[in-house]
């Protein structure tokens, strides 16, 4: 995405105060079945159809 370190430390604390995360894991780039459909489905609610490509990237 492109961010840079602070910026992305940001969007973190950002998602963390808003209730979409409860804990920050930096170790792993894996999510589960659940969280990828969750979170394609607030991509497509917030931003369209266009934001989500037509499979997930794994």
């Amino acid at each position: 995405m492109n961010f840079s370190t602070e910026g992305a430390m940001d969007t973190a604390q950002r998602l963390y105060d808003g209730g979409f995360t409860t804990y920050m894991r930096t170790d792993s780039l894996s999510l589960s079945d659940e969280a990828l459909t969750e979170a394609r489905k607030e991509a497509v609610r917030m931003f369209g159809d266009a934001a989500i490509s037509a499979t997930p990237r794994q």
